[in-house]
């Protein structure tokens, strides 16, 4: 999922998929299936709406570069270790 929204593509998943709460809710940048004809029917949405695409590859794109990216690895990295290191 990281790698298709880097690449600027909305994704679709199913609620299963845990990180589709981090990625996709609220944030416009693909939908969330409940079932695999849900899923069939967000992929015919997308397909058939090329705005709709747009403004979601955009999305995808900004989220990744903005959020989800080598300062927030950096960043959790180093509380992870702090946290570590109190337990000393």
């Amino acid at each position: 999922m990281n790698e298709a929204l880097s690449a600027g593509l909305p994704v679709i998943a199913t609620k299963e998929v845990g990180a589709c709460f981090d990625l996709i809710k609220g944030k416009k940048t693909g939908f969330i299936a409940n079932d695999m004809s849900e899923f069939g029917k967000m992929m015919l949405t997308l397909f058939d709406d090329d705005h709709l695409l747009k403004e979601y590859s955009v999305n995808a794109s900004e989220l990744m570069q903005n959020n989800w990216n080598y300062d927030l690895y950096n960043k959790c990295l180093n509380d992870a270790i702090k946290k570590v290191e109190q337990c000393r």
